[in-house]
């Protein structure tokens, strides 16, 4: 913006709500070229979520949705995705690898479960070593299987986990609220994955 930062304003708004004593308003950052220092300033400054383009709409709506705490109808247009409990899980990828084979199929959800369940556990385990270079690895080989499953919100804080961790002196309470914000979602996607393949 001319003369003013995302997370400048983001500052304002801050300071604004403060001094009229209303509740901080939700505040997303749209960015092309996110570092891990931008992101961490984002989000000390008060930006809850970052999008970084390019973008589909639907993560657009998605992420308001998030952040509104509303529902949001997925604008997502593949005619291959199978809605469980809780969510919409995008199979598309997965059935080209398949070859429509529903036995391979289910071999490729169960070791996709599997492969989150020992990423996560991985993830955490990195951190609590203080090996951020490792839980930027881990977020970049997790992040295009989580993408094509259409977790976008989990990618999305791949994606920051990924960038964040590249910087030399990633914050260590930033990585960690990533974390803590990805591991339900990572936690649910394998849930829906394991619940599928007992359904075919």
């Amino acid at each position: 913006m001319p003369n003013l930062s995302g997370p400048e304003l983001a500052e304002k708004i801050n300071r604004l709500s403060n001094e009229i004593q209303i509740p901080f308003p939700p505040v997303i950052g749209l960015t092309a070229h996110a570092t891990g220092s931008e992101i961490e300033i984002f989000i000390q400054k008060g930006i809850q979520d970052v999008l970084i383009k390019p973008f589909r709409q639907y993560q657009l709506a998605e992420l308001l949705g998030k952040v509104l705490k509303i529902a949001c109808i997925s604008m997502s247009e593949s005619a291959n995705t199978m809605p469980t409990n809780h969510r919409n899980i995008n199979l598309e990828s997965f059935l080209k690898y398949s070859g429509d084979d529903k036995e391979a199929l289910n071999k490729i959800l169960i070791s996709l479960a599997d492969s989150i369940q020992n990423t996560g556990s991985e993830l955490n385990n990195s951190f609590n070593k203080g090996n951020y270079h490792q839980v930027g690895l881990l977020s970049h080989r997790m992040l295009p299987n989580i993408r094509n499953l259409g977790g976008d919100a989990e990618a999305g804080i791949l994606q920051k986990l990924e960038t964040l961790c590249k910087s030399e002196n990633p914050d260590k309470e930033t990585v960690n609220s990533l974390l803590k914000n990805l591991m339900p979602g990572l936690v649910e996607l394998e849930s829906e994955l394991r619940q599928l393949t007992e359904n075919h």
